[in-house]
């Protein structure tokens, strides 16, 4: 409970009692006041009386000294009658005031006073008569009506003043009756209500006490709480220095228990030195109590543990003061920085890294570029001047399509459609444009550029020129066409050479032969068919290199029985047997050139692997692979095998294993020819005995490959 709210308690105490005080000193003013106005009414009925008493006196003493005068003729009894007369007339006008405030009252007064006009009129005419001789007994007779008047009016008068007094005395009776009873039934009340009142607001205070001890045990038990698991060391000092209090992490931090510490000068539990001088370091404590304010330690402070090991601290002091502000102890606060100095050293090393880095970067031949999500270019290095022509001046913040041919810029949408779907690109050959305006083919790798969540936030790109490579890489593959078109000629040759002698002979059979019903009929529909052998070889071979250079939908099955045809004679004369398995599929858009290219040198492979005979196996199928939905053919031969060493270098240029019989290039083309549809080429072979032979598989997807 704070001392507002108990104030507030003690203020809502006293308030009852003040007020019902102050309700029963009003209820006791009101008593009062009525007794007042009550005693006041009593005081002016008995005025009035006494008042009305004075002037019936008086008026008695006119008559009787008027009678007396009248009687004994003698002055000397006019001088009551004189002294009464002017005492009546302040009388009246006494009486005339006390009159004021009850116009009842008030008009009996007034008839009074004319009554007693008449009754001194009376007097007067008695007066006179009595000086002239004259009769005066109607005059007496005048006198006493009037006298009678006054007297009945002075009567009337006393007795409602009579009454009135009756009834105060009577209401006083009841006022005096009831103060008892107000006091006591009052004071009870008040002692009720004010034990009601204060027992309840007794509970409720020993409920704030309670809830106030309970939440400061909570507080406490929550402190404690907070410093045991607080990942910062503490340890609390008293007044002299030595330690009170530490938790878990400072115990685990220096090496020493509580039971052990406690009571320690803080100095043998908390030993800091230098890291570089090794010297001792005044303790925060010892410069709290000299500077009473926050204190921290220096830089490269080491605290030595109990053990003897060393760990680097960052610490602060701060006072406790009690309340009356005075320093009643320190709590030193500190905390390992092993990692973070780590971290620091870490950091370091990676800002070196990546000023080297950055230094490798900007001397690469390789032009190195940056790239944010909308293709603004963000870094430009060396080497990128140098391939591209630009400075990077002239590049940061520009768009990358200041680089690309117009009619390839719809690349740099796929491009970073791909990136921010955080894929890489691979080795994706292009044609770009330098700032001369001329065009060259370049290679580049893009990768995603993450921040710290891991969300894209731009790319990286390496470029590099290939113009030569792709001149060399073209003679090549025109090489291995000119060789492709050899072996198909010397095939062709072989194939149209025995036609043609069969002809030969036929024709020269038919001309020597004229006797009659000879078999020159028979020598004709035999030439006939040797003919049609031989249109049909020129029909397969000009299919066979009818290539419009534009993708077309073609089948697979199709396009391998066009070359099995042609290859079929020569590798049934070597004893080798075919094996097809063709699966109903679709239509893939390829070129269809490139493909007969690659599958006529599958099969030529085959055949020479096999010269003494065998068994060639080719089947498609459609298939589910990471590239997507589409057609695999595998194309499996008995040969002799590849030596397992020579695998890993069978797709390299001019690398052969027929020595003089292989230019080495033509699997070499048609890995880049299949790569370039997006589609895949892989071989497996074996040497050993019961399961040699050689397998290609050659995967090429439904969906052609889009610009990445």
């Amino acid at each position: 409970m704070t001392e507002s709210a108990f104030r507030r308690y003690l203020l809502r105490l006293a308030l009852v009692p003040i007020v019902s005080l102050l309700v029963f000193v009003a209820i006791l003013g009101v008593q009062l006041r009525e007794i007042s106005r009550v005693r006041t009414a009593l005081t002016e009925a008995t005025t009035i009386l006494l008042q009305s008493d004075d002037v019936e006196k008086s008026m008695i003493d006119e008559e009787t000294g008027i009678r007396g005068y009248l009687a004994a003729n003698n002055s000397l009894f006019l001088q009551p009658y004189n002294q009464a007369a002017a005492r009546l007339q302040s009388e009246f006008s006494t009486l005339q005031g006390l009159a004021s405030s009850d116009s009842t009252f008030g008009a009996k007064v007034t008839r009074l006073a004319a009554g007693y006009k008449q009754f001194q009129d009376a007097n007067q005419l008695l007066l006179k008569a009595s000086i002239s001789n004259g009769s005066n007994i109607d005059l007496m007779t005048q006198q006493k009506q009037a006298m009678d008047v006054l007297r009945a009016g002075l009567a009337s008068i006393a007795d409602d003043q009579t009454h009135i007094r009756q009834a105060n005395r009577e209401r006083l009776a009841r006022i005096f009756g009831r103060l008892p009873v107000i006091v006591i039934g009052f004071g009870s009340l008040i002692g009720v209500l004010l034990l009601w009142y204060g027992n309840a607001l007794y509970r409720q205070i020993s409920s704030a006490f309670r809830r106030q001890l309970q939440e400061t045990a909570l507080q406490r038990d929550s402190l404690e709480t907070t410093l045991q698991s607080i990942g910062d060391a503490v340890i609390v000092c008293d007044s002299a220095g030595k330690v009170t209090l530490m938790n878990p992490t400072a115990v685990k931090a220096t090496g020493w228990l509580l039971g052990q510490a406690k009571g320690e000068p803080l100095d043998r539990i908390f030993r800091i030195i230098n890291e570089h001088t090794r010297e001792a370091v005044e303790s925060p404590v010892a410069k709290v109590f000299r500077e009473g304010k926050v204190v921290g330690l220096a830089n490269h402070t080491l605290l030595v543990r109990r053990d003897g090991t060393e760990i680097p601290i960052d610490d602060s002091g701060a006072p406790i003061r009690d309340g009356s502000g005075e320093i009643a102890g320190v709590v030193l606060v500190f905390r390992d920085i092993t990692e973070r100095k780590q971290a620091e050293e870490e950091l370091r090393q990676s800002n070196e890294s990546r000023l080297r880095l950055a230094a490798i970067i900007d001397s690469a031949d390789d032009a190195i570029i940056s790239k944010d999500l909308n293709g603004m270019v963000t870094s430009w290095n060396e080497g990128a001047s140098k391939l591209f022509g630009y400075s990077a001046d002239e590049m940061i913040g520009q768009p990358i399509l200041r680089v690309i041919p117009e009619e390839l810029q719809y690349e740099e949408t796929e491009i970073l459609t791909t990136i921010r779907s955080g894929k890489q690109i691979n080795h994706f050959e292009t044609r770009r444009e330098k700032k001369s305006g001329e065009a060259f083919e370049v290679s580049v790798t893009i990768s995603p550029i993450r921040d710290e969540s891991g969300t894209v936030i731009g790319a990286s790109k390496i470029a590099r020129e290939i113009t030569d490579r792709k001149r060399v890489e073209r003679l090549l593959v025109q090489s291995e066409k000119l060789a492709a078109t050899g072996r198909m000629a010397a095939t062709m040759a072989h194939e149209i050479n025995n036609p043609l002698e069969s002809l030969m002979n036929l024709i020269f059979l038919a001309r020597h032969d004229s006797a009659p019903g000879g078999n020159v009929h028979d020598y004709l529909v035999t030439a006939e068919g040797e003919l049609e052998r031989l249109t049909l070889l020129a029909r397969q071979t000009l299919g066979f290199y009818r290539d419009t250079g534009l993708p077309t939908e073609v089948s697979l099955n199709q396009l391998l029985e066009s070359v099995i045809s042609v290859y079929s004679p020569k590798l049934l004369a070597a004893g080798v047997t075919i094996e097809k398995h063709f699966d109903d599929q679709r239509k893939v858009l390829i070129r269809r050139g490139e493909f007969l290219q690659v599958f006529s040198n599958r099969i030529t492979n085959a055949a020479d692997a096999m010269r003494q005979g065998g068994a060639l196996s080719i089947s498609t199928h459609e298939t589910v692979g990471p590239l997507g939905d589409g057609i695999e053919t595998i194309i499996q031969d008995s040969g002799a095998g590849i030596q397992p060493e020579h695998l890993t270098q069978i797709f390299e240029p001019f690398f052969t294993t027929k020595g003089e019989l292989g230019t080495g290039i033509g699997l070499w083309v048609a890995k880049q020819l299949v790569e370039s549809r997006g589609g895949t080429i892989s071989i497996a072979s074996s040497t050993e005995h019961g399961n040699r032979g050689t397998t290609v598989t050659v995967a090429i997807p439904f969906a052609p490959p889009t610009r990445e």
